[in-house]
């Protein structure tokens, strides 16, 4: 379980480096801001609950904007990492949503990890 959802955060994380380069849209770069503030200087022991409710305001921002592969992106990150702090069994369901997030943004556009 850790290998995969390591690969997996990894391969997100990758794509934080091009999280604002002007072509965000400001919701989702509200997100990916506030997720780089979690990550870095939020403590472990915090960051499950603030992962866990910066995921669900990406799943707003998702349901408010379907089909667009930015906002899938980010829930797929914010879901990873609170899969990460989460640890554990109950960790899967969010890393395999997290990943068919990814694979459906791909699908829309798939230099949308490199945007």
């Amino acid at each position: 379980m850790k290998k995969p959802l390591a690969a997996l955060l990894f391969a997100l994380i990758a794509t934080v480096g091009h999280a604002d380069d002007g072509s965000m849209e400001p919701a989702v770069g509200d997100i990916a801001h506030r997720w780089a503030k979690i990550n870095y200087h939020t403590p472990a022991k915090e960051q499950e609950k603030a992962f866990k409710d910066l995921a669900d305001q990406a799943g707003r921002l998702l349901a408010a904007e379907p089909g667009k592969p930015q906002p899938m992106v980010w829930q797929a990150i914010t879901l990873a990492s609170y899969a990460k702090a989460n640890g554990g069994l109950s960790a899967l369901s969010s890393a395999k949503q997290a990943r068919d997030l990814l694979l459906a943004a791909e699908k829309i556009d798939n230099q949308t990890p490199n945007t």
